[in-house]
């Protein structure tokens, strides 16, 4: 044989494997990790023709949610505590009991599967509607939920308790 066809062949091969051991090797989901009770991690978030990103931070006072994405609404502020939750933004706020944030609002869902997952439960249902949280490496890389909300999460960072 050649010096050339020994190289085809060789390289045929080494292709054939690695498309054997990258095809068998599937996409196993990692196994969900209770998260720390203070932490803080960015969400992207899709429902419809809602397009939008937020900081969200876990303390003591409950979740803070700072929006990113969309521009108008950049910088938006909610924190949503088992008291209520505020909205504040541009030096006005308002406040009311949480029962009146529409259960299925994509920030309050994030907010609460995240909660969920501070105690090892990474599905279920919240506002009536089924959700489940994914985890890659042991945090939170993913949520969706059966109305159509799909969160993707990056930035994670376990914090101080205040």
């Amino acid at each position: 044989m050649s010096n050339k066809l020994l190289k085809k062949t060789a390289a045929v091969f080494s292709a054939a494997a690695l498309i054997c051991l990258t095809g068998c090797s599937g996409t196993a989901k990692d196994e969900p990790a209770k998260l720390p009770k203070y932490f803080s991690i960015h969400a992207e978030m899709t429902d419809g023709k809602l397009n939008a990103g937020a900081d969200l931070t876990r303390s003591s006072d409950g979740w803070l949610m700072t929006v990113t994405s969309p521009e108008n609404l950049k910088d938006m502020q909610f924190l949503l505590s088992d008291a209520g939750w505020t909205i504040s933004c541009d030096g006005l706020s308002y406040s009311a009991g949480e029962g009146q944030l529409p259960a299925c609002s994509p920030l309050r869902m994030t907010a609460r599967a995240l909660d969920g997952c501070t105690n090892e439960k990474h599905s279920g249902k919240l506002g009536g509607q089924r959700y489940e949280v994914e985890f890659r490496d042991g945090i939170p890389s993913g949520m969706t939920a059966e109305n159509g909300l799909k969160v993707s999460f990056s930035k994670y960072k376990k914090t101080a308790h205040s």
